[in-house]
């Protein structure tokens, strides 16, 4: 019986909730936070505490390099400082912009900021559905590689040199489809259909640098999600 009803009750209180969320209401001052206590007869409702702000500044991480835990020295760049999980980059690209050209529009957009790596939003960033290659590298490897293997007799060597020629090769392809595949096109290839048909927007995390000038040692930049607009 207790069970039951302190899942009613918490049922009731999350669907206060949900029914806000039906209501489209936006202003995050109309929701609530609750704790209950049935035993002792206790309801604590509050407004929810103020999200994670990312802010511009130096950090020091610790990180293990060569079986040792060493200390790292970062400098974060929050573009906009200070911005939190509530906020998102908007951009309506539609269904038929090129990955290509997003990244151009998006440059353009955010003063010059490049794009270098973009998957889903999550936990971790996983598997990318866009990562930029450094494509006359790959092709110098590939040239040298072939030129090697021509010279080459020991087999052993020869096999690990075609190796290399393959990973070339592969990355080199990924490079090409990239020029002709969609936003939308890429995000499907890696991550599948979408659950919900009607959904009109991507959420996408970004890695980018600037185009107008260097990074210093050790600076990461940090943006917020990306809501990408097919529809």
């Amino acid at each position: 019986a207790a069970i039951a009803t302190a899942t009613a009750s918490i049922t009731g209180l999350v669907f206060m909730e949900v029914y806000k969320q039906i209501m489209a209401v936006e202003n995050i001052d109309d929701f609530r936070w609750s704790t209950i206590n049935l035993a002792v007869n206790t309801y604590v409702i509050e407004l929810p505490c103020d999200p994670k702000c990312h802010r511009s500044g130096k950090q020091v991480k610790e990180e293990v390099q060569d079986d040792e835990v060493v200390e790292v020295k970062k400098i974060l760049t929050c573009i906009p400082d200070k911005f939190t999980c509530y906020d998102f980059i908007e951009f309506k690209g539609g269904k038929d912009l090129k990955i290509s050209e997003f990244i151009e529009r998006f440059a353009r957009q955010e003063g010059g900021l490049r794009i270098n790596f973009l998957a889903r939003t999550s936990n971790n960033k996983g598997v990318p559905m866009y990562q930029e290659i450094n494509v006359a590298m790959y092709q110098n490897k590939k040239k040298f590689n072939e030129r090697m293997l021509q010279r080459m007799k020991n087999p052993t060597q020869k096999k690990i040199l075609q190796q290399s020629i393959d990973t070339a090769n592969a990355m080199l392809e990924v490079a090409k489809s990239y020029d002709n595949m969609t936003v939308f096109e890429a995000y499907t290839k890696a991550y599948g259909q979408l659950e919900d048909p009607n959904r009109e927007f991507l959420v996408l995390d970004a890695d980018v640098t600037p185009t107008n000038r260097e990074l210093e040692d050790g600076e990461e930049i940090e943006i917020p999600s990306i809501k990408y607009y097919f529809r």
